[in-house]
């Protein structure tokens, strides 16, 4: 049905709101045409001037499917009939990175365009990067080659507001030692090997090992914070990048789980995993015997987490114990595992005329969202009074959210006994909490305004405008950060704010989620404008691009 509806959809305009839109999509290296490039627009947010004479469903199913056109040997594309709005376009095709137009970088927002009723661009040009390849040779100790070796090229980024590599792409080696990967972006890399080790090998080894292979990082180090960066720019093969396997000594871990509440013979897991992500590839499983005494093998020195769980009623409930393992074998490691407990409370609306809930669910996020989650991560639907009840919640700490709520309301406290759960989150490490009271409120804050070029004071595209909670409390919750695309005009809005004191920053560049980071934000407080969040006063402001070249 939603085919059917995309396909009828241009059927259902009027010839006069009719919009069309077409370009050619050029090598960004060489500027010659790309042929047999896979062209989308897809139109994003509400469209400007939008009036049909058939089904709103149609708009909505072309809006979300987008639509695609295919580029002829001269790279030219098009699409028509299109509907009033704002449109993102993106291309891609084999041997190059897919590009979104008018974005500030790879993997970036695009740069809206907008077409109003009966209007007709001929003469875009869509840049599409050649990929970049990474390439060399993996020896083992004695500097022979070591085939099937698996070699992880990471960027660093942000993940909840901690810097850390993130995968790109892997590759394995071939007979000769030989790796290659490719598909890559233009952009700074760091070249690993995954540990050979297996997570479940040492439960069936006769006689645990005293060595075993480490991941190694170019040039040649353990510590993924000493890597070396491998810069590759648009289409560009870096060769030579050579890595030359270690072997560390490993010991085990023991200690008990304890388990309290569960049933008798329930079955619980254990395993140890780095803190660093960078390192998942060394996490190491143990069993646990009945009586909850657990042996974990093949462990290099490092700092981990251990993780002990279970599954009760389809659900997952473990603990997490900080553990430091040094070069000789560790022993009497304590966690203990609880039975799942209810979280109960209530939403309370300050708004006289605002009836039911209909839609409207509270749950609970893991706060350390690294690893394995454990206990609830979905949510619970309200009553018609507002009450809810969690069940089988495991003992961590978490943040509590609130989805369903009309637009312009906001959640203006959450409290459990004496704790403030908005600020602090909900802890339930030591039980059940008491009963967690929620007010939600209307006439939420609302900012908005445009984002100009400081030299050229123009509208800046694309740009990333970022709002920072000034309380040093809040700061470490993401439920007070708000971030927004500028569009193609510099304008943008940060809607459903908590009323507070913020500073708000647009940046050229920025990486998802930087802006969580304190240290990373120091040097950008004074090119941040302070600004006053006021309950059902939206505000406009004019803020200034943050070049990328600053940091």
């Amino acid at each position: 049905m939603r085919l059917l509806l995309l396909i009828l959809a241009p059927l259902l305009l009027r010839a006069e709101e009719c919009c069309a839109l077409g370009g050619t999509v050029v090598n960004s290296v060489t500027k010659e045409p790309v042929a047999r490039a896979l062209v989308f627009a897809r139109q994003v947010g509400g469209g400007a001037g939008v009036t049909t004479t058939g089904s709103g469903g149609a708009q909505e199913a072309r809006r979300a499917l987008g639509i695609s056109a295919i580029t002829d040997s001269t790279g030219h594309f098009a699409f028509s009939a299109l509907a009033p709005g704002r449109y993102n376009l993106s291309a891609e095709r084999g041997g190059f990175v897919t590009s979104n137009y008018g974005a500030r970088g790879t993997g970036r927002t695009p740069a809206g365009i907008e077409l109003s009723a009966g209007h007709e661009v001929h003469d875009l040009v869509v840049p599409i990067i050649p990929q970049g390849v990474i390439a060399g040779r993996v020896l083992d100790e004695e500097g022979e080659p070591a085939a099937g070796i698996q070699v992880q090229v990471s960027t660093k980024g942000y993940q909840n507001g901690r810097r850390q590599l993130n995968r790109v792409t892997t590759a394995a080696t071939n007979d000769l030692g030989e790796y290659r990967a490719w598909g890559l972006a233009p952009g700074k890399y760091y070249v690993g090997t995954v540990s050979a080790g297996n997570l479940f090998a040492s439960l069936t080894a006769q006689k645990p090992a005293e060595e075993d292979y480490v991941p190694v990082y170019y040039p040649r180090t353990a510590d993924p914070a000493a890597a070396a960066p491998v810069t590759v720019g648009p289409g560009a093969q870096v060769r030579e990048i050579d890595l030359r396997l270690a072997k560390a000594r490993i010991v085990s871990v023991r200690g008990r789980v304890v388990t309290e509440g569960l049933p008798p013979g329930t079955r619980v897991s254990a395993m140890l995993v780095p803190w660093d992500p960078a390192m998942s590839s060394l996490t190491r499983a143990g069993i646990v015997a009945g009586d909850g005494a657990f042996e974990i093998r093949g462990v290099s020195p490092g700092t981990y987490t251990l993780m002990a769980s279970t599954n009760l009623r389809g659900k997952s409930l473990g603990v997490r114990v900080p553990v430091t393992v040094g070069s000789s074998d560790m022993e009497g490691v304590q966690a203990t595992l609880r039975a799942g407990m209810a979280v109960e409370g209530r939403v309370r609306i300050e708004d006289a005329d605002h009836e039911g809930f209909a839609g409207w669910q509270v749950g609970l996020q893991p706060a350390e969202t690294g690893g394995m989650m454990f206990g609830l991560v979905g949510g619970a639907r309200l009553s018609e009074r507002g009450t809810f009840r969690l069940e089988d919640v495991g003992a961590e700490p978490y943040t509590v959210w609130v989805s369903g709520m009309p637009e312009g309301y906001y959640v203006a406290s959450i409290r459990s006994g004496g704790v403030d759960a908005l600020v602090k989150g909900l802890d339930t490490t030591a039980g059940a909490p008491p009963p967690v009271e929620i007010v939600v409120r209307p006439n939420a804050g609302q900012v908005g305004g445009t984002v100009s070029d400081e030299s050229s004071h123009q509208p800046a595209a694309a740009a990333t405008v970022v709002l920072v909670p000034e309380d040093a409390e809040r700061r470490g919750r993401p439920l007070f950060y708000r971030s927004a695309a500028a569009a193609g005009d510099g304008r943008f809005t940060l809607k459903n704010l908590n009323p507070g004191d913020y500073r708000i920053y647009a940046f050229e560049e920025i990486e998802f989620s930087a802006w969580l980071d304190p240290e990373y934000m120091k040097p950008f407080e004074g090119r941040g404008e302070k600004i006053t969040v006021r309950e059902g006063a939206p505000q406009t402001v004019r803020i200034t691009l943050i070049p990328g070249e600053i940091r």
